[in-house]
């Protein structure tokens, strides 16, 4: 639904917040401001926008795994109690070069894709351009009781592949 609004003045603004409450599309006409200048008004709008796109942090912990000799490891910060696999940031090393989804490896890394279940985690990283796999991760998961153990195979292209040992979550 659609509201337009010709507030006088910032004191109108709580029928700008009323409307878009509840759910309304609302377009500000500002041309009848008793003082002329819109700025608090378009300010106050930029809040409640910002307030509306804004997410509940989700819970995460970090997940390290290597090889038996350091040869090579990554370590994930994964989202936790979500419906869908959160890869919040990743970082690879092997080879003595380092990839991350963020700023501190020497090249820059994407989830290209994920999945994973109560058996098994699967990720493939690609590179920033998404148009090759660089890494690619293969966890298998199995608990007993409060025993927990998680370890697979980790893959990098052009450098080498490992069987991995894993501690996290």
């Amino acid at each position: 639904m659609l509201k337009t609004l010709r507030p006088r003045s910032y004191s109108d603004v709580i029928h700008v917040g009323h409307y878009f409450c509840h759910d309304f599309t609302v377009v500000m006409d500002l041309t009848d401001l008793d003082d002329g200048d819109p700025t608090p008004l378009v300010d106050f709008a930029a809040g409640l926008i910002v307030a509306a796109l804004a997410a509940p942090a989700a819970a995460t912990e970090s997940i390290v795994c290597a090889s038996d000799d350091k040869a090579a490891s990554i370590d994930l910060l994964v989202g936790l109690g979500l419906d869908v696999v959160s890869i919040a940031r990743a970082t690879v090393a092997a080879g003595g070069k380092t990839w991350a989804t963020d700023a501190s490896g020497e090249q820059k890394i994407a989830v290209g894709q994920a999945f994973e279940d109560a058996e098994k985690l699967i990720v493939d990283f690609t590179d920033e351009g998404v148009s090759a796999i660089v890494a690619s991760l293969r966890l298998f998961k199995a608990s007993e009781g409060e025993d927990f153990v998680e370890g697979g195979t980790l893959r990098v292209a052009g450098v080498g592949a490992w069987a991995v040992t894993c501690s996290g979550p």
